[in-house]
């Protein structure tokens, strides 16, 4: 066969995007959040699980809460390295995926990985069978514990990546623990993991607000002008809901006579805007 013909090209490597740098810090806390240092506190005592699982639908301070466990974390656990991942719908390839959580990895734990983005670069293939294992044999190497959190993981979720995190939850060292957001739960063996002990978990009746809190959620976004009863009011019918506190039109209770989306009915309350 003369060289140049269709059989003689090479086959080239697999390789993924370089990692966004953005995807691999938690982000600021946000304005008006509400300090949750029981949450917190739970979630440091989770580190024994094999896995910490922060399920609840959207607008309930997932991401929020892990951010303030960061933070806490620099102070009541310096010992620990967070490696931190925000996922999104494009992480839902194999290889993208792990070059990320490779990143954060080497970012607290320079290093690791090495050997295992060069084993995926022949393919996604080669992820569970030869990268994987490499990936965790790294990571038994490290002496301090690490944190891996994997956020907003229900974007990326695949089926096959599920099976490459299920086989990293089975054969884990020992210093590694992962914490995981989503909004719906994984297809990890979840009961199979609850059911032995190894599953810490928060869901949405844990992160609702208080009324405590959600009255000073609504001081700090500069909420003013509610009465007693219509701050009762919406507070019941938010139900802790703090996405839906956060909502101007939800929180401007109609007055006597008036529809909600009426302008009179928002006429006493106020929003502050700095």
């Amino acid at each position: 066969m003369e060289s140049g013909e269709p059989g003689d090209a090479p086959k080239m490597a697999t390789v993924a995007p370089a990692p966004f740098p953005a995807k691999l810090a938690p982000q600021r806390m946000p304005r008006g959040a509400i300090r949750r240092p029981a949450l917190v506190e739970i979630l440091g005592h989770g580190s024994g699980a094999t896995l910490t699982l922060i399920c609840a639908p959207a607008g309930f301070g997932k991401t929020t809460l892990l951010t303030e466990w960061v933070e806490a974390a620099r102070t009541s656990a310096p010992a620990t390295a967070f490696a931190w991942v925000t996922l999104d719908s494009r992480d839902n390839e194999p290889v993208r995926f792990w070059r990320h959580v490779i990143a954060a990895l080497a970012g607290v734990a320079p290093g690791v990985g090495q050997r295992s983005l060069e084993a995926m670069r022949a393919g996604p293939e080669r992820v569970v069978d030869a990268a994987l294992p490499l990936l965790l044999d790294d990571l038994g190497r490290v002496e301090s514990p690490i944190v891996l959190i994997l956020d907003d993981y229900y974007r990326a979720e695949t089926l096959e990546i599920d099976m490459a995190v299920e086989q990293v939850l089975s054969y884990r060292p020992p210093g590694l623990h992962i914490v995981m957001a989503t909004r719906s739960d994984p297809a990890l063996g979840i009961a199979r993991l609850r059911a032995s002990g190894r599953l810490a978990e928060l869901r949405a009746d844990s992160l609702a607000f208080s009324d405590d809190e959600a009255s000073r959620f609504l001081r700090e976004m500069g909420v003013t002008g509610l009465t007693e009863g219509d701050k009762q009011s919406l507070l019941r019918r938010a139900g802790g809901w703090p996405a839906l506190l956060a909502s101007r039109h939800f929180s401007c209770p109609p007055q006597a006579g008036t529809s909600s989306s009426s302008p009179s009915a928002a006429a006493n309350v106020r929003w502050s805007t700095t």
